[in-house]
């Protein structure tokens, strides 16, 4: 899987049926990519990085987060070539509507992809999500002596 922003772009770009980018511009792209990572990093609990993604020196999405990314992307992607065209055709235009309910079953895949990761971090975790709860043998005398 790709370790790089200009190999996700690929995949990406695969994955949109649009290798020739004549749908979606780079820029869209690389956003589209930024607010998935930045979803995911919150999953995680980290901060994640793609290589030449903002300057980014390495890649540090585990291998198993790179599907949820693309995921992610390619529903941010279509969202907002859906906003496009219709801001293009004005309201009402079928191609659109597909396209936005095309972009919210993406965006539903990643969200569910994300709490799975969400809670997969939590049952690999070292530390409880919560905090310890210290129990004072003296507070618990005298709350049970003094009821008031």
């Amino acid at each position: 899987m790709a370790n790089d922003l200009a190999e996700v772009k690929l995949w990406l770009q695969a994955m949109l049926m649009d290798t020739g980018s004549k749908s979606w511009d780079s820029g869209t792209l690389d956003n589209s990519i930024r607010l998935a990572l930045i979803d995911l990093s919150q999953a995680n609990g980290a901060a994640l990085t793609l290589k030449d993604l903002d300057s980014a020196a390495a890649t540090t999405v585990a291998a198993l987060d790179k599907g949820i990314l693309l995921i992610g992307a390619a529903a941010y992607a279509l969202h907002s070539r859906a906003v496009d065209l219709a801001e293009k055709a004005g309201a009402g235009a079928q191609p659109q509507v597909d396209l936005a309910v095309f972009a919210a079953s993406q965006e539903a895949l990643f969200r569910n992809m994300l709490d799975n990761r969400r809670k997969k971090g939590f049952q690999t975790s070292s530390s409880a999500p919560q905090s310890t709860w210290e129990w004072d043998e003296e507070d618990a005398e005298e709350s049970t002596a003094n009821p008031d």
